[in-house]
């Protein structure tokens, strides 16, 4: 397993949020987390990167217990970020946006470059002198993602993939995480589009009120409505 939960318990302040959560995310396979709104996935996503650390329970990376390391730590390890909201800087241009990051810290073979991240979003191309904040909301999300990719990750994370995207943009980019995945990068995946989930996703965890209520595969969801009416509201 590239990434492995075990029994996590995520604290803000004296508010619990996750209440002994285990998952695992295979290398090169794509994870969903899914589940309603308030229900712990971005605590989950901000417990594995460190951002927001467990207070009980333990996260293994490539065999390596990762949970008490600090943030930057861990992305060098590995572990790339698409956050919700995206977060690019505003004051920096494109290409200053995508290279500020770059690092190849697990020596890969055949790395994430910028010429490489530009043939994946040939949009950026031509905006590559644009400000971070004069892009469109999908070109901002092929930023943050290319951003990521520059880190040159085994595991990326996306909270909230699509998030705010017009459908047509949403399909393309649905389309770039296909071709990602076929690079064997491990994925794991927060949104909210069931049907475009379960095309790209191995494996499912949902989330209810800080614990997996429920995992298994594309089809075991798809089969089951009365599943996704319970915990997705669909």
């Amino acid at each position: 397993m590239t990434l492995t939960v075990n029994r996590i318990e995520t604290f803000y302040g004296r508010s619990q949020a996750l209440f002994g959560l285990s998952m695992q995310a295979r290398a090169g396979a794509a994870t969903a987390l899914i589940g309603r709104n308030g229900m712990g996935k971005s605590t989950t996503v901000a417990s594995i990167t460190g951002i927001r650390p467990c207070r009980r329970g333990e996260i293994f990376y490539r065999g390596e217990k990762i949970n008490d390391l600090p943030a930057y730590n861990i992305a060098q390890r590995g572990i790339g970020l698409v956050p919700e909201g995206r977060q690019i800087f505003p004051n920096l241009n494109v290409r200053e946006n995508l290279i500020a990051t770059a690092a190849n810290y697990n020596r890969s073979d055949a790395p994430w470059t910028l010429e490489r991240v530009l043939e994946l979003f040939p949009q950026l191309k031509n905006r590559l002198n644009n400000m971070g904040n004069q892009l469109s909301g999908g070109e901002q999300q092929m930023l943050a993602t290319g951003r990521a990719l520059l880190l040159n990750p085994s595991l990326l994370i996306l909270d909230e993939a699509t998030e705010g995207l017009a459908p047509l943009v949403q399909r393309d980019f649905w389309r770039k995480l296909h071709e990602i995945k076929a690079t064997g990068v491990a994925l794991l995946i927060i949104d909210k589009n069931l049907n475009a989930l379960c095309d790209l996703a191995d494996h499912h965890y949902i989330i209810e009120k800080g614990v997996i209520a429920w995992h298994g595969d594309s089809n075991q969801l798809r089969a089951d409505p009365e599943l996704q009416t319970r915990y997705l509201g669909v």
